[in-house]
């Protein structure tokens, strides 16, 4: 979120520029003074609608992310600048030239790559030449009235190729909301709000959804041309959500209207998009761009116009489907079906290849058994049964036949069973035996016979979204590439706090005659005493470990101090991460850990510190290793203060031999494997 001072300044912004709209004789500042440069408005005395300036993105309704929040851990380029190879930021190649010019600008018909800059979070310097876009504008620029487009964006300077012109910013929104608010828009309407999709591993694409109508930058004066002069293109500088970079395609001269394709190309593809309506039956927006290869009309984005209107058809109480996607669906529209052409039945080997066609078209489940449903009449799809089909094609296995089964035919369909267990494993038994018809007996016969056994979940220490396993995948892969280039482990050091409580008591059940009591067990005090250590410590062994005092808390300067500590004993230790290329640092990112004084701390002491994903104490050894044993040793114990929990601490501390720190460290390259094996999910 954006602090107190940031939203007072932009309500000030707003402010003054109401304020400037109502004296035209003044030089206006679109951007209300929050750009680098002013931004002018032509003519003298006309000004845009009034809007709240932003030069960032905010976050707005139903956004997954907030844009402001710090998701990426920084490089550690100090002594020497940041280059492929070397600095975490350029891993996917360098970026820009000495000129601060775009490496790659694309070519017709190209979509953008994404771009990489260092953060906040960086040890490199501000003069890294990987900071373009985050130092702002950097050209005079200036909003005019155009003849048919409404309000445009020009230049009033020349830009060379390559150069950053501007970002495109406003409110992060969800999918939900977008898809509301387009259906409130009037054909008169101008354009704004844009859907950027990235295609990443495994088939995933991430959505952007940017909406500068209310809440925005100059960015919303850029208006749509065939054969644009600038290329949007995702930057990624301390978030996941990107930032929407334009940047100059050609040569771009004083006075000439800046402007892109609202497709994402660089060059508009001829005949593309010719419909002259959208699926919703509106006309589409005209394109006034004047450009040779101009198509006519505005681009569109036909996930984005899913029809409202409700269906001819009524299933029972069903809610109505929605047909929408970018691919044209293989079944008509629900409107134009009719009852009688419903009474059409297919056989079991005709509704799986329609699966399997459905599924090679990337659809959905639910998507694919409405438009079966819908085509055929309701109840021929069940969208558990598709649900695991798509799964056994995701495997590769697209036969359609029947699984074998062994033993006498029965009364249950396995491939049935499976498909509703799969699809809702938190089903009981008495469900699907209702579901189904059938005894509770029959049911759990067939499950032992396809091979399905209840077992409770695990705990996980957060549900984490797809962008977070995401961080995770690519932090693990590029950790494992860089120990099979250069191994590091012995040069790492770990820490981590935990609170050790004074009773370690649990309750158990026992073993006993039908008639005999059970044991009396006290309940547990909720909030009971208990005392905190922290532990650092490396694969040769133990450094430091240091007890809080009661009402004490790990405070920056706390942690500050920790790390002066563990530093000196560090040094009188005969250690390869001593003597070689020096310590590097794995912890997590409490905030006591990242924050500006802690980085200055490690900086000045000359610490690499290793990245780390949010959420993931599953890939710090302390967590998975120590604290596991520690746990342990500590069941069924119970301490009277706070120095027999301490004692007991270094009693299992003693117990400890060089070896056990040895394997802790070298389990970190089975854990990032699994986790990059999981696409970034837990493993354990």
């Amino acid at each position: 979120m954006f602090s107190e001072a940031s939203k007072k300044t932009r309500l000030c912004g707003m402010a003054e520029f109401e304020k400037k709209s109502e004296a035209p004789t003044e030089q206006l500042d679109v951007a209300c003074g929050l750009e680098n440069l002013p931004v002018g408005s032509w003519p003298p005395g006309t000004a845009p609608a009034p809007f709240q300036y932003t030069p960032d993105h905010v976050v707005g309704p139903g956004a997954d992310i907030d844009p402001t929040q710090i998701t990426f851990p920084g490089c550690i380029c100090v002594k020497t600048p940041c280059l492929p190879g070397t600095c975490s930021c350029l891993r996917h190649g360098e970026n820009y030239d000495d000129n601060s010019c775009l490496r790659d600008i694309g070519s017709g018909g190209k979509y953008a790559e994404p771009v990489f800059e260092c953060n906040v979070l960086c040890r490199c310097s501000d003069h890294c030449r990987n900071r373009v876009v985050q130092k702002g504008l950097q050209f005079h620029f200036q909003v005019f009235k155009t003849h048919k487009k409404g309000w445009g964006l020009r230049t009033l300077e020349f830009i060379p190729k390559g150069r950053f012109v501007c970002e495109y910013a406003g409110e992060v929104l969800g999918f939900s909301e977008v898809q509301r608010r387009i259906h409130l828009q009037r054909n008169s309407d101008s354009n704004y709000i844009i859907a950027i999709r990235e295609h990443v591993y495994n088939k995933q694409i991430i959505e952007t959804f940017v909406d500068p109508t209310f809440i925005g930058n100059i960015g919303r004066f850029l208006n749509h041309s065939c054969e644009p002069n600038l290329l949007m293109i995702p930057v990624r500088i301390d978030s996941m959500v990107p930032k929407l970079a334009l940047f100059a395609a050609k040569d771009i001269a004083p006075e000439e209207e800046l402007s892109y394709d609202y497709s994402g190309r660089y060059l508009n593809l001829t005949g593309s998009e010719d419909k002259e309506r959208l699926d919703n039956g509106k006309l589409r927006k005209p394109c006034y761009c004047g450009a040779k290869s101009c198509t006519a009309f505005l681009p569109f984005d036909s996930s984005l116009y899913c029809p409202l209107e409700k269906s001819n058809i009524s299933c029972g109480n069903e809610k109505e489907p929605s047909m929408c996607g970018s691919a044209p669906s293989v079944f008509p529209s629900c409107k134009r079906l009719t009852l009688e052409t419903m009474k059409m039945r297919l056989d079991k080997k005709q509704i799986r290849a329609i699966f399997l066609f459905e599924f090679k078209m990337g659809r959905k489940a639910a998507e694919t058994t409405r438009n079966i449903n819908n085509a055929f009449g309701p109840g021929t799809a069940n969208e558990r049964t598709v649900q695991w089909w798509f799964k056994k094609f995701c495997k590769g296995d697209e036969s359609l036949e029947d699984e074998e089964r062994s033993g006498r035919p029965s009364e249950v369909d396995n491939d049935h069973l499976r498909a509703i267990i799969e699809a809702d494993p938190l089903t009981t038994t008495r469900e699907v035996a209702e579901e189904l018809n059938v005894n509770h007996s029959t049911v759990v016969r067939h499950l032992k016979q396809i091979g399905k056994v209840k077992k409770l979940d695990k705990w996980v220490p957060h549900e984490l979204t797809e962008n977070q396993k995401n961080r995770r995948f690519e932090v693990s892969s590029s950790l494992i590439l860089r120990n099979n280039n250069e191994p590091f482990l012995d040069r790492i050091v770990t820490c981590d706090e935990k609170w050790i409580l004074y009773d370690n008591r649990r309750r158990s059940a026992q073993w006993l005659d039908q008639e005999e009591a059970p044991k009396h067990f006290p309940k547990p005090i909720l909030h009971q005493k208990k005392v905190m250590v922290t532990i650092w410590w490396s694969a040769a062994g133990l450094i430091h470990y240091s007890f809080l005092n009661p009402g004490e808390t790990i405070t920056s300067e706390k942690y500050a101090q920790e790390i002066d500590e563990m530093h000196q004993k560090l040094q009188r230790l005969p250690l390869a991460l001593v003597n070689r290329k020096g310590p590097i640092l794995l912890h997590d990112n409490a905030r006591p850990h990242v924050i500006q004084p802690t980085l200055q701390k490690l900086n000045e002491l000359g610490y690499e510190v290793l990245p780390h994903p949010p959420y993931s104490p599953d890939l710090l050894p302390t967590n998975y290793h120590i604290f596991k044993h520690l746990n342990n040793f500590l069941q069924g114990k119970r301490f009277h203060n706070q120095q027999d929990a301490e004692n007991a601490f270094q009693e299992f501390i003693g117990s400890r031999s060089r070896d056990f720190y040895t394997t802790g460290i070298n389990q970190l390259i089975s854990r990032w494997q699994k986790c990059v094996d999981c696409n970034g999910s837990y493993f354990d």
